[in-house]
């Protein structure tokens, strides 16, 4: 893999770590750069680390290509908890997502906010690069709100739970690198309920998971 990113001048995601222990649902180990941070990380440290990691392997465009320079052939891969296909194509925004990001935007309440909480920015970019759907500035605390919509797949929520997980991260890297005094949160806004193979994952990772109905609004 090292040497094929080389060919490509293209980082390729390490897919290894999806590999995880059946009890914590994290990797055993990390090789390369962080291995040893890893290994001294508590379990939330752990998953702060391989929170990223998931998402680059999981936005990673160029699956197909990796497959057919080794010679082998496509495949359903499995997700990490519910045994689904993974998709290795990133999509783009969908209409129904669009609607409910705005909704959510507009009606902090949705999210557990005080009514006094101005409205979200959408599409608010870290320093990372990374993009987060929704970001909530109130006084004492901002939130990110990962949006996924009544078109989302389980696979697609599920993913949403790992992306809440490594938004708390860069939310509280921002905030402490602004030295700003608040405290940071992430909540997963879903238009459906969470699938109940997904329960076990979000209590696992502590992701506070909130159904949004607009037409109820």
């Amino acid at each position: 893999m090292l040497r094929l990113g080389e060919t490509w001048q293209k980082k390729i995601p390490p897919i290894e770590v999806l590999v995880i222990n059946r009890s914590s649902r994290l990797p055993g180990e990390l090789v390369g750069p962080g291995e040893a941070e890893y290994e001294d990380a508590s379990m939330a440290g752990k998953r702060a680390i391989v929170a990223p990691l998931w998402e680059e392997v999981y936005s990673f465009g160029r699956w197909e290509d990796v497959l057919s320079h080794f010679g082998l052939d496509p495949a359903a891969a499995p997700t990490l908890a519910t045994g689904r296909g993974l998709s290795l194509r990133s999509e783009g925004e969908s209409r129904e997502h669009k609607a409910l990001k705005s909704f959510v935007a507009d009606h902090p309440v949705t999210i557990g906010a005080p009514d006094s909480t101005a409205p979200g920015e959408t599409e608010f970019l870290f320093r990372s690069g990374d993009r987060a759907d929704v970001l909530f500035r109130a006084s004492r605390e901002w939130t990110v709100a990962e949006v996924k919509s009544e078109i989302s797949t389980p696979s697609d929520v599920e993913r949403g739970l790992f992306q809440c997980v490594k938004y708390k991260a860069l939310l509280e890297a921002t905030l402490h690198a602004e030295q700003r005094c608040v405290s940071a949160r992430t909540v997963l806004v879903l238009a459906n309920p969470l699938p109940n193979e997904l329960i076990p994952l979000r209590n696992t990772l502590g992701v506070k998971v909130v159904i949004v109905d607009r037409g109820a609004a």
